[in-house]
């Protein structure tokens, strides 16, 4: 942040989490001098539902209470956010095959469902031998991806994020929202607070049903399925923080 000795203007973004600290500042001229402390705070920033993420993106997801996250889940999240079809480094939705290597199974790796956990499954799918780090795949097109503000860690999104980011785009909002258990129905597609850009199409999850499918979501409907991972369904990077 800066301070504009001319206008007396407090301006910037702060980049750290600070507890209260006093400043003084002192104005002087030929007849004296004056001075006046402020505490200032830099807290946690809150995020809505429709907000510009860290990413970029567009957050789709508010927890109500924190989920494990990150490469090894060892992070603790309260957001996600999809990447967006708008503006600098935008987003456009294309099908895609699931992997690389679409006869072998990932297993436990790749199996995991709740919200948090699509960035594990993601790199087991790109490091999958074999093949699963192919250009042109569902894992390897999301994990390349960079947003806005080039970050590294966006991904395919788990059943359950997948799942999330339906409601949102089809304009779902209150309980229904937040609720995990709550399945995509109802709404109106591409409805929601900046959710532009999705399309009647089937999206992939980065969660592997068996050796040769993978869990899908129809966004149209909002029903969950499972396909063969050749199938050239949509992608949808998002991540999680």
């Amino acid at each position: 942040m800066s301070f504009n000795n001319s206008t007396g203007t407090l301006s910037g973004t702060p980049t750290t989490i600070a507890s209260a600290t006093d400043y003084t500042v002192t104005a002087s001229n030929a007849t004296g001098s004056a001075f006046q402390t402020f505490t200032l705070t830099v807290t946690t920033p809150v995020y809505t539902v429709g907000s510009t993420g860290p990413g970029g993106g567009k957050v789709f997801y508010v927890a109500l209470t924190p989920f494990a996250c990150g490469a090894t889940l060892a992070a603790t999240c309260s957001y996600l956010e999809a990447a967006p079809t708008l503006g600098a480094s935008n987003w456009t939705d294309a099908g895609y095959a699931w992997s690389g290597n679409t006869g072998t199974p990932i297993g436990d790796a790749a199996l995991r469902t709740a919200v948090g956990t699509g960035y594990v499954n993601t790199l087991a799918i790109v490091n999958q031998e074999g093949g699963g780090d192919t250009a042109g795949r569902a894992g390897t097109i999301a994990r390349a991806y960079r947003g806005p503000n080039s970050l590294s860690d966006w991904y395919l999104p788990s059943q359950g994020e997948l799942n999330q980011m339906c409601k949102w785009q089809r304009g779902i909002t209150g309980e229904a929202l937040t609720n995990l258990a709550t399945v995509c129905t109802g709404g109106t597609i591409n409805s929601g607070s900046g959710a532009a850009g999705f399309t009647s199409n089937l999206y992939w999850s980065s969660t592997e049903h068996n050796t040769n499918n993978a869990v899908q979501q129809n966004f149209n409907g909002g029903t969950q399925g499972n396909t063969d991972k050749s199938s050239l369904w949509y992608v949808r990077p998002i991540r999680a923080f």
